[in-house]
């Protein structure tokens, strides 16, 4: 209760003044607001990427953490928007048919779609059902840290000290505004769950081990569920040659994996979704093992104290510890290490060896050269993803500080030793941050500055020092719980409300497209890509981590050659957008555009909606999203695709192929054998095929073709592997069309065809999940029936013996023996020594 209260009261402003996590207000492309003006845009494109800078830093509130404003607003809020819908609708939440030209969406697991304990923010996805669910998973982060804190023996106050130390450290508040943090929940659930398996002989202590792992998964962020499930091996193979155990070392750790293999089966669905998706997909983290490992410096190690001591020794974007504890968390961690057999009794040195590692892979530089040629620890961004391991470490030290006083387990001379070399490293951080140290001297802050830091530490050390202890254990622990509640930031959480509200643009575009299937785009960030998936929009543009690798090298063959790492179509990111006068461009379906309210009308466009703010625009050229074509060239692969469609083409300055000597709305270029297109020939009349929409989902599309003769049905989604196709109920072969799309061949007359996904790693990954319960279920049944003949031995319930009364030896022997008051006490004495020898609480 106490740690639950002191979560509340950092985040008051979310629980009793109407306040949210979300930052949908301060980013561009939401709530139908542009941060680039179009005076920027009239300027240049330096002047509007400056524009666009101020988007994302001029609205930032002072003393705000949050360093990454966009990726919720951006990304996980439409997500959760678009797993409403296919859910709503019956479906699997596996494809996104709104961004780009479809993209698998559970397979992203950044989606989080198949996480339990956002299955009600995805059942429900309003503003308050999510700040809702990200403080349940605040308050759940402070009560597994305090379970694992009483697994490794300390007492109730001195766990209550280390779980708000880890709840309210830094990172938290960096991230909350993404939904992704909920990882971390896990880690001390990891950690204790690896306690008990090597403690009990209990099957269902590997089977929740089991269930923690696949909730690490579940979450979906791949980086710091990496860093999680690493931390937590790391301390399982520790635990095997420290600590006690019931069980020989090999058998233990054949109950570890396990439990590791049951967490595999219960995530199998996401897992097989993702391997499937990784090798056909592009992102930026692939040139990462070509780079120096990314590391912070020395220096920022001092935001551990106070937060952003020395920002202008960031020097990239990634860099820059995200995460602090407080001085007053920071001494007890000096007061623990003066203990070093409490230490050791409750863990303490194996999680000082985890963060250790895991701090010398953030701070190492140079030391750390080796590890880009690791795989998977490679791609990992460890200073922005890896701090909690620390910050966790150290809570549970500060706890063990706390027990340590509260046993009287402290030398006076140790303690000043260790008082003197904390001020000793911090004199040498500070040197290391040199000009960039920014100790505020001008501004002594009392409410979460160096001035309080400075009291908190010092006022502790003397408490510990020289207090009685009836005095100084509750006066510690209130000093620290005080300084991480003054250090939670306040007044930088935006008014709850809609995030997307319904407008009049918004209604007139959905109208237009819920029949045709139409797609629509926004040139400089007036509608951001995913946004468009939030109000049920088909958007061309993509902003995410992983692309389907198909449609990129369209993109930047033929729309955008300049894009990295999204396409958002915004002139200062990616260059002019040449989506006037190309074909290529048409292809994808795009018949809305929305601008701003003085973008004037571009060529083949005619404005429809004009008001204050917006203005959108219907592109006269635009090609149907499924159209026949009766000219067909066929080729090997993707590469002799993308030739056959450059082949002739102009290429311009920046590196894009105008396609102009062919048109894609009556000939196409498929990735087939000669033979399959055997049975095409010269039709006479081509402009008569018609191809209309009859129903569409997330995972089955319905289109009714008439054609005069034999022809391809081009779908301009994406060619991904797991979608099926059927014409007139008969299967037929997906073929890959115009390097990015889908085409089957259709036969003359009337016909249906249905497109269906159907993953063949979906529908095995169920199975396997199936198989996990069952594990799971049994493991839980045996502990049960155990539980259950224990209490009836206990009770003497033996065969003919009463139940409920004195404990008996067997009938036959006709002496009933009734437990007296000295056996009792010797079975409790003994029970006792054998929990001392486990080092049980």
């Amino acid at each position: 209760m106490v740690v639950i209260l002191v979560i509340v009261v950092a985040y008051s402003e979310i629980v009793f003044e109407g306040k949210t996590l979300m930052m949908h207000d301060r980013v561009q492309g939401v709530s139908g607001r542009a941060c680039v003006s179009q005076s920027d845009i009239d300027h240049g494109s330096e002047q509007a990427s400056l524009g666009f800078a101020r988007c994302l830093t001029s609205e930032q509130v002072r003393n705000d953490p949050r360093g990454d404003p966009g990726a919720g607003a951006w990304a996980l809020t439409p997500w959760a928007r678009t797993v409403h819908r296919a859910l709503a609708d019956g479906e699997p939440p596996i494809w996104n048919r709104y961004e780009g030209i479809g993209a698998p969406l559970a397979a992203n697991m950044q989606s989080a779609a198949f996480d339990p304990l956002l299955l009600p923010y995805h059942l429900d996805p309003r503003a308050g059902v999510h700040d809702l669910s990200m403080l349940v998973a605040l308050l759940l982060i402070g009560c597994a840290t305090y379970l694992f804190a009483r697994v490794v023996g300390l007492a109730p106050v001195s766990s209550s000290v280390a779980a708000s130390v880890f709840a309210l450290s830094g990172w938290f508040f960096a991230y909350n505004n993404n939904d992704w943090f909920r990882v971390y929940l896990y880690l001390p659930i990891l950690l204790a769950c690896i306690e008990w398996c090597s403690r009990s002989r209990a099957w269902s202590s590997f089977a929740i081990l089991g269930v923690a792992i696949a909730g690490t998964i579940a979450v979906g962020m791949p980086e710091p569920t990496f860093v999680a499930l690493t931390s937590a091996s790391l301390y399982a193979l520790l635990r095997l040659w420290f600590g006690p155990r019931v069980w020989p070392r090999a058998k233990c750790a054949l109950r570890l994996a396990a439990g590791a293999a049951v967490g595999l089966m219960l995530s199998a669905p996401l897992l097989l979704l993702f391997a499937e998706y990784v090798p056909r997909s592009v992102n930026s983290h692939d040139q990462l093992p070509s780079l120096r490992p990314l590391t912070d410096p020395a220096g920022a190690m001092l935001n551990w104290i106070v937060p952003t001591i020395s920002p202008a020794s960031i020097g990239n974007p990634f860099a820059g510890t995200r995460n602090w504890i407080g001085a007053g968390a920071c001494a007890l961690v000096v007061v623990a290490f003066v203990s070093p057999d409490l230490v050791k009794k409750h863990r303490g040195w194996l999680l000082t060896v985890i963060g250790a590692a895991v701090g010398l892979r953030i701070y190492g530089g140079d030391l750390v050269e080796w590890t880009r040629h690791i795989p998977l620890v490679n791609v990992v961004l460890w200073p922005v993803f890896a701090t909690p391991v620390i910050a966790f470490a150290a809570a549970i030290l500060a706890g063990i500080g706390v027990e340590a006083l509260r046993r009287g387990q402290i030398p006076r001379a140790r303690l000043g030793l260790g008082a003197a070399v904390a001020v000793v490293l911090f004199a040498l951080l500070a040197i290391t941050a040199g000009p960039d140290l920014d100790l505020g001297l001008g501004d002594f802050d009392l409410s979460g500055g160096w001035g309080l830091a400075a009291i908190t530490f010092l006022g502790l050390m003397l408490l510990v020092a020289f207090a009685p202890r009836r005095v100084a254990v509750p006066v510690v622990c209130a000093l620290v719980l005080v300084e991480l509640v003054m250090l939670a930031p306040r007044g930088i959480y935006a008014d709850r409300a809609d995030p997307f509200p319904q407008t009049d643009w918004i209604r007139l575009v959905r109208g237009r497209t819920a029949q045709n299937q139409a797609r629509v785009f926004s040139p400089r960030g007036v509608l951001f890509p995913d946004t468009s998936s939030a109000y049920g929009l088909q958007d061309p543009r993509v902003l995410d981590a992983v692309y389907i690798e198909r449609y990129w090298r369209y993109l930047r063959r033929f729309i955008s050659p300049s894009i990295v790492d999204r396409y958002t179509a915004i002139e200062s990111s990616h260059g002019p957008q040449t989506f006037e006068n190309n074909r290529m461009f048409d292809l994808l379906g795009v018949r809305y555009m929305v601008a701003g309210h003085r973008t004037k009308t571009p060529a083949h466009y005619r404005l429809v909606y004009s008001s204050a703010r917006k203005r959108v625009f219907e592109n006269e050229r635009a090609i149907p999203r499924a159209f026949v074509v009766h000219r067909v060239s066929t080729v090997d692969d993707e590469a002799r695709a993308i030739a056959a469609l450059s082949k002739g083409e102009p290429r311009r300055e920046d590196g894009r192929v105008d396609v102009t000597r062919k048109d894609p709305a009556r000939e196409a270029v498929v990735e087939a054998r000669t033979r399959d297109i055997s049975k095409l020939h010269a039709c006479r009349r081509p402009d008569a095929s018609s191809a209309r929409f009859v129903a569409a989902s997330s995972t089955e599309i319905t289109i009714k073709v008439d054609t005069p003769c034999a022809g391809l049905l081009v779908f301009t989604d994406a060619y991904y592997p797991g979608w099926h196709a059927s014409v007139n109920g008969a299967y037929v072969k997906i073929l890959p069309t115009d390097v990015a799309f889908r085409g089957v061949f259709v036969p003359r007359g009337a016909s249906i065809v249905r497109f269906r996904y159907s993953p063949g790693g979906f529908r095995l990954g169920l199975l396997l999940t199936g198989l996990g319960l069952i594990v799971v279920g049994v493991a839980v049944c045996v502990d049960l029936r155990r539980a259950v003949r224990s209490r009836r031995a206990a009770a003497g319930d033996a065969p003919g013996s009463g139940v409920g009364g004195p404990a008996t030896v067997p009938r036959e022997t006709g002496k009933p023996h009734e437990v007296t008051r000295d056996s009792a006490t010797q079975h409790c004495r003994s029970a006792h020594d054998s929990a001392r020898r486990l080092e049980l609480p």
